[in-house]
């Protein structure tokens, strides 16, 4: 069960043509001293089992050790640095070990040492039968840990249903170098538990492994009390460094997960790694995850880090409702008839034992190791930085992040078996322009206002593939060379081949650059650095990470991560792991589209600047794929309408932007200002132009209405407008009449990524102008978290609470009718409150949830009416926001706005009190055009409210006539006379007033809401 995977790492073999070991740095990186697998030499003597090897370049000797599980592999210890080369030869020889491993074993106890360290463990076997002891006493694989000779810390136990049966231990690698224990537990009939504990010379860490087949509920469970109760943790962040958190310990909190990956720190308290510390010494205990990608049930596979109280001695009480052991009291004011304190405070180190896989460090370290003394003289790593700049690197790195980086993201042993050096490409099959690539781009490199000449682009990118190289592996790991600062490197692929075939580099330039495109290749292939596929719930079950991740992955990192390999492929096709490359790419971009694309509609999962950044990545690579005769992408069904989704995302010409058009910024991001996208347009047409003329050429029309001023090699034909579903989005009003084309966009869907807190808003634009939007027109503010939040979208909202619609799907809406045509085209979307957002990713669940329901209905091309139906009592709200310059006329207060021209006007209907205009919101990245003001709406005591949207031309002297009778609404206006009747609150019964015409709409399905 466990031997099988014991030497997954790799296995460094003999060259072929010498007999040496051959092991050659080639990144220019430094590797701390550590221990390597390696093919033992055939001249050593099968009898010994501590020998040498010499480096017959240097005289050097490194000490090894023969494999006993494995005769034929032998570890080795060795320290690497930059550009250094061993050539080894074995030799009869025991050189002294640095802080070499030792077992001891004294009345009873098994205590494992390097001198850095000490842990006692189990050796032996234990039946349940024998022993007649509960599983809280059975034996664990560790059963205490110091550092250095301080004191013993922590206790251990299973925490199971079925009773821990048998279990047995066993040393299957003794040695100085390397000492390697197994563990296997039987729990009841059918379980199990497994863990290998590498205990290595020198070493900071002691390496666990385990494997385990549970009930759902089963931990093992590492106790920290008493003396040895942690005052702080310090948690991997996004940093070089890490975040300390003080602890207390009233009330049961959980304070991090260990996690196979949590996307740079990103995603819901999921960590890297943390370590703790206790008031009397200077003690470290802590766990890095190493190789995250070999991690299984990974949405039930956490080693959490917990506060608890427990009744005294009583360890099944540790997961008893917290409320019920919040009995400290921790004030010096007592009253001496009240009872003490009865629980007791804990640490808790949790690991479920479900099903799956666990790989991390258990780090036992000095505080003063954990970081640089002059760890904060520099400036934090920021996560978008172009230059290198090493020595600030390694003045910040922790210890913890150098363990995850550098021993379990990217280790020594997956870099050796790697290929740095191969014959240069032959030129491709599409000849190379005499003008380089950087120039034709539509927005070209330039700096200072001056395109780059050759020898600056050569600089300018070899500096960014050191800062991608080095800052990951000295700094803050994969949140510095992240994948949204990385794109840029599948483009620039085009760039240095180009500049390869001009002769444009120099020996040296050529070969690191090569190489360090080949680390990073590696990297991004490498599901430590991004669990890809189960990301996508691609292979395994087992390997998911939904739903407890909390969130979709931002898919727009994995295409960038995957991408690039992708173009290596076809521009260093000649490297012995492009064809791995390349079947990485015709995987996952498949199943991009297969997992994260709605079928109807074709929009992509996230928001419109996530859409087209994906699209941007890519592009380019399904390009050359087409052009070296891989396929051709562009011929898809799926991937037209992919692409054909833009379209469906497209507003009129809009005066607040130049009078272009654009993607309505649906979701967390306004409206891309610099035309960064534009050219995807162009590009797509011309690419889909010979299977789908008709997509090619409304992609035209929309390039040339987007301010596009470069000709089109095809004809352009503009795009129907008409209402319309957009499956994951909402509903999209989309009329036209004398004044215009109009866009009102009723947002309700399961597009989850980067929309946040949106459901149910508005955004509504008409007669060349936008004049209902997102706060600040979603750019980011002064008020910065507001454009997160519910009350910084045009939407409904309860007073008192921020609605949560993210992080689980469930939290999101739907849209559950709607009808386009008539004279009375809606669509009413369903918003429930499940939970209430207390900060960004933090939650409060609802005890009862709050049903909405927003029913938008088209009365005339310039004229909605909005419905809000809820089935609450407390305070609630209805909120606009509003440009500063546009002209508003509210509850038909007061003069029209302007002498002419059009205006908007909002006018209550039914239920709602006195508006209230709010301070101004100014964004802190646009100017000052993109400023909005918010008109709220408090709710009287009803259950369902209505209000009248539309923009009028003041020079038309429009009338608006507003009669009351018993449940009865007559509206009448120039072009619109309707009546509504509102008598049962759950349905609206609406009369074309000229027309005769009847419409019954249903504002609630209680069947939608199970």
């Amino acid at each position: 069960m466990a031997n099988a995977s014991f030497f997954a790492e790799p296995v460094l073999k003999p060259d072929p043509a010498t007999g040496h070991l051959v092991i050659r740095e080639s990144c220019g990186l430094d590797h701390a001293r550590q221990i390597l697998t390696v093919a033992c030499p055939a001249d050593v003597p099968q009898e010994v089992q501590v020998f040498s090897f010499r480096n017959l370049k240097t005289g050097v000797e490194l000490p090894a050790q023969r494999s006993q599980q494995n005769p034929e592999l032998a570890f080795v210890q060795i320290e690497l640095r930059s550009s250094e080369e061993y050539q080894l030869v074995a030799q009869d020889h025991s050189p002294d070990v640095l802080h070499a491993t030792t077992l001891s074993r004294n009345d009873g106890q098994n205590i494992v040492s390097n001198g850095k360290w000490s842990a006692e463990i189990f050796l032996g076997e234990w039946l349940a039968e024998k022993n007649g002891a509960p599983s809280f006493h059975a034996p664990t694989p560790f059963r205490r840990l110091r550092v250095k000779n301080g004191f013993w810390r922590g206790s251990f136990f299973f925490d199971v249903r079925q009773p821990v049966q048998h279990i047995t231990s066993t040393v299957i690698e003794p040695g100085p170098l390397r000492i390697v224990t197994l563990f296997q537990a039987r729990i009841g009939v059918e379980h199990s538990y497994s863990a290998r504990l590498t205990f290595d010379a020198d070493a900071d860490y002691i390496g666990v492994d385990e494997d385990f087949e549970g009930d759902s509920s089963d931990q093992l469970v590492w106790d920290f009390s008493g003396e040895d109760l942690p005052e702080q943790i310090h948690l991997l962040d996004s940093t070089a460094g890490f975040t300390t958190q003080p602890l207390h310990y009233f009330f049961d909190r959980r304070l991090a997960r260990l996690a196979c990956w949590n996307q740079y720190s990103q995603l819901h308290d999921f960590s890297d790694g943390y370590a703790l510390t206790f008031a009397q010494n200077d003690d470290v205990i802590g766990c890095v995850a190493l190789k995250g990608g070999d991690w299984n049930g990974n949405s039930h596979n956490f080693l959490e880090a917990w506060a608890r109280r427990w009744f005294p001695g009583d360890p099944t009480s540790r997961r008893i409702p917290p409320e019920a052991k919040a009995d400290a009291a921790p004030s010096l004011e007592k009253i001496s008839g009240r009872p003490v304190n009865l629980c007791e405070p804990h640490f808790s180190l949790e690991g479920w034992l479900h099903r799956g896989r666990r790989i991390f460090a258990l780090v036992l370290a000095s505080r003063d190791s954990l970081r640089p003394a002059d760890w904060n003289a520099a400036p934090p790593l920021g996560h978008f930085e172009s230059e290198s700049d090493r020595p600030r690197y390694r003045q910040q790195q922790s210890l913890l992040r150098r363990i995850h980086t550098q021993h379990g993201m990217f280790p020594l042993a997956d870099q050796l078996k790697l290929c740095w050096s191969w014959p240069q490409e032959k030129a491709p099959v599409k000849p190379i322009d005499a003008s380089p690539p950087w120039e034709r781009d539509d927005e070209p490199l330039s700096t200072d206002g001056q395109l780059l000449s050759t020898p600056q682009r050569v600089e300018q990118m070899l500096e960014f593939l050191a800062a991608r190289v080095f800052g990951f592996w000295e700094g803050s790991g994969s949140a510095y060379t992240n994948a949204v600062v990385s794109r840029r490197l599948a483009h620039d692929l085009i760039d240095w081949e180009w500049l390869a075939d001009k002769g444009h580099f120099t020996q040296e330039q050529y070969r690191q650059g090569r190489a360090w495109f080949v680390f990073l290749c590696h990297l991004f292939s490498s599901d430590h650095y991004y669990p890809g596929a189960a990301s996508m719930n691609l292979g395994d079950p087992g390997k998911r990470l939904e739903p407890t991740m909390a969130g979709m992955a931002n898919q727009n990192f994995f295409t960038d991560i995957f991408n690039m390999p992708g173009m290596a492929a076809q521009i260093f096709h000649s490297h012995p792991d492009a064809i791995a490359w390349r079947q990485r790419f015709t995987q996952m971009w498949p199943r991009q589209l297969e997992y994260h694309v709605y079928p109807q509609s074709g929009v992509w999962e996230e928001s419109h600047t996530y859409f087209h950044h994906v699209l941007q990545t890519v592009l380019p690579t399904l390009e050359r794929r087409h052009e070296d005769g891989v396929e051709n992408s562009f011929v898809e069904p799926t991937f037209q309408r992919l692409v054909a989704s833009l379209l469906k995302m497209l507003t009129p010409r809009d005066d607040c932007f130049g009078g272009k058009r654009h993607p309505v910024a649906l979701g967390d991001h306004g409206v891309d200002l610099k035309d960064i996208y534009r050219p995807l347009y162009r590009r797509l047409a011309h690419l889909i132009s010979e299977s789908n003329p008709d997509l090619a050429s409304q992609l035209g029309w929309a390039y040339l209405e987007m301010g596009g001023d470069r000709s089109l090699s095809i004809e352009s034909k503009s795009m129907t407008w008409q209402n319309e579903y957009v499956q994951g989005l909402g509903y999209f009003f989309r009329t036209q009449d004398d004044r215009g084309e109009s866009l009102m966009v009723l947002r309700c869907g399961n597009a989850w990524a980067h929309h946040h807190n949106d459901e149910g808003s508005l955004q509504y634009i008409y007669a060349g102008r936008s004049w209902i939007v997102d706060s600040a027109f979603s750019y980011p503010q002064e008020t910065a978290p507001r454009k997160f939040r519910a009350d910084g979208h045009s939407r409904w909202a309860p007073r008192d609470l921020d609605p949560l619609n993210y992080l689980w799907q469930f939290n999101r809406g739907w849209i559950t009718r709607h009808q386009g045509d008539g004279p009375f085209p809606y669509a009413v979307a369903f918003t429930p409150i499940y939970m209430a957002e207390t900060s960004v990713q933090q939650y409060i669940p609802l005890r009862c949830p709050i049903l909405h329901w927003r029913c938008v209905v088209q009365l005339a091309p310039s004229a909605f009416l909005i419905l809000d139906r809820s089935n609450t009592s407390i305070p609630q709200e209805t909120h606009f926001h509003v440009p500063t310059d546009a002209p508003v006329l509210i509850d038909n207060a007061g003069p029209v706005p302007l002498d002419k021209g059009p205006y908007l006007r909002i006018h209550p209907l039914l239920g709602l009190m006195p508006v209230h205009i709010k301070a101004t919101d100014r964004p802190t990245q646009a100017d000052e055009r993109f400023a909005t003001r918010e008109i709220c709406y408090a709710w009287k005591e009803c259950a369902l409210t209505a209000l009248l949207v539309m923009v009028e031309t003041a020079d038309l002297a429009p009338t608006l006539s507003v009669q009351y009778a018993d449940d009865c609404i007559s509206i009448h206006h120039s072009g619109l006379s309707a009546q509504l009747d509102f008598s049962t609150p759950e349905k609206i019964n609406l009369l074309h007033s000229q027309t005769g015409h009847r419409s019954t709409i249903s504002l609630a399905d209680t069947s939608q809401t199970k």
